[in-house]
């Protein structure tokens, strides 16, 4: 997706007070942008005012920015969003995911390591241990090591990311790491990854329907994609819309979605949705609090704010992880419940036999390919989107 590079003007600026937030570094530069004035995903110019904000996480540029929302597939994008030129200057050499294992405590790495094991063995009892694995964002390499330790070879083992410092580490330890955007990689042979993750990166990326089609290409006959992103109908997103919802991560998150729009998105790139899952939200809380205290203009409170941040804010996040699990626990057993309520209201009020699977497509419910995607529109009880998609076969994937 193209668009026009230039300096700060009228519309950007456009719902924006002439100060900065309370707190706010006046040091901060003011950047270039790129206007996108269509969809990401589906090219539509249909939009509407969605959020405006500020870069409350890093502060590295004195910016206003807005979200849009498409008035045909729903997606979420940001327009203006920074010039391709100023990528260094908003995630700049300090940004976590170059350093998150330094950064994290020790009771805290503990558990975010046993949230990963269990969000990994959801998946792998569907897809099995692969024998080539791609890890695109892959930071630090924790994952790589993950994959390592279950048997797959190093030298099957691939990793994608920006950072020059963190690829060269991970070159030296073996792995086959390439400092590249998915878009301009040459490097992965065509049919040759068995299982490619790709966490908390979509929504950064410029053009994520090219994006897709990309990695498509690489996967191997029946090879897995699994996407984690944040979701639009989540709680928390729903709660602080407006302005501080941690999901925006403004300016680095470009398109958001939730599990309708990216539904589209994997599909319209030639691959088959087969679940959803939800993981617990707790970062998104975390930032979503703080930046409403800090950065609030009526009662701002940075004393307040730092309740929400890491090592002070521990049982904050603990607090967090614990309610989206009770949630989840809270609204499994209800989706059960209304599964054959429905299901047996359809029956009985259909004017002609039908077949099971008939009748679970009808009404909507969980059976088969749209089990979460379905779900996730009456429940939105989480933060974020788990989608593992399979390829439909080894046939070429046109780009757009």
């Amino acid at each position: 997706m193209s668009g026009v590079v230039t300096k700060r003007g009228a519309e950007a600026n456009a719902g924006f007070a002439d100060a900065l937030p309370p707190g706010f570094s006046a040091h901060a530069p003011e950047i270039s942008i790129e206007h996108i004035p269509c969809c990401p995903v589906c090219g539509s110019a249909i939009r509407a005012h969605f959020a405006s904000g500020y870069d409350y996480e890093l502060q590295t540029c004195r910016n206003g920015w807005n979200f849009w929302q498409c008035g045909e597939c729903r997606a979420v994008w940001l327009d203006p969003r920074p010039a391709a030129a100023e990528l260094s200057v908003i995630y700049p050499r300090s940004y976590y995911a170059y350093n998150r294992s330094e950064k994290v405590t020790p009771i805290v790495g503990k558990a975010k390591a046993a949230l990963d094991r269990i969000k990994f063995n959801s998946f792998l009892r569907r897809t099995g241990i692969p024998r080539s694995f791609l890890d695109i964002g892959c930071g630090d390499g924790r994952y790589l090591d993950l994959f390592e330790r279950r048997g797959v070879p190093k030298d099957r083992i691939y990793g994608l990311d920006l950072s020059d410092e963190q690829v060269q580490r991970l070159c030296r330890r073996g792995y086959r790491a390439y400092r590249r955007q998915v878009e301009d990689c040459s490097e992965i042979p065509a049919g040759s990854i068995d299982l490619a993750i790709m966490f908390h990166v979509i929504e950064h990326v410029a053009d994520p329907v090219r994006v897709v089609r990309r990695i498509a290409e690489w996967l191997s006959p029946g090879g897995a994609l699994v996407i984690e992103t944040p979701n639009l109908d989540s709680w928390d997103a729903r709660l602080f819309k407006k302005q501080w919802w941690g999901g925006y991560h403004i300016p680095r998150h470009w398109t958001l979605f939730d599990a309708g729009t990216l539904r589209r998105l994997l599909e319209q790139s030639g691959l088959t949705v087969r679940y959803c899952a939800y993981q617990t939200g707790h970062g998104s809380w975390m930032n979503s609090f703080h930046h409403a205290a800090k950065y609030n203009s009526r009662l701002p409170s940075p004393s307040l704010a730092s309740w929400f941040e890491l090592p002070k804010g521990l049982p904050m996040l603990v607090a967090f992880t614990a309610l989206d699990i009770v949630r989840k626990r809270w609204e499994c057993p209800r989706r059960r419940f209304s599964w054959w309520v429905r299901s047996a209201m359809g029956a009985l009020a259909a004017p002609e036999p039908i077949s099971l699977p008939s009748m679970l497509w009808r009404y909507d419910i969980p059976f088969g390919p749209l089990h979460a995607l379905s779900a996730s529109r009456d429940i939105s009880v989480t933060l974020k989107l788990l989608c593992r998609v399979q390829s439909k076969g080894p046939r070429p994937v046109t780009r757009r």
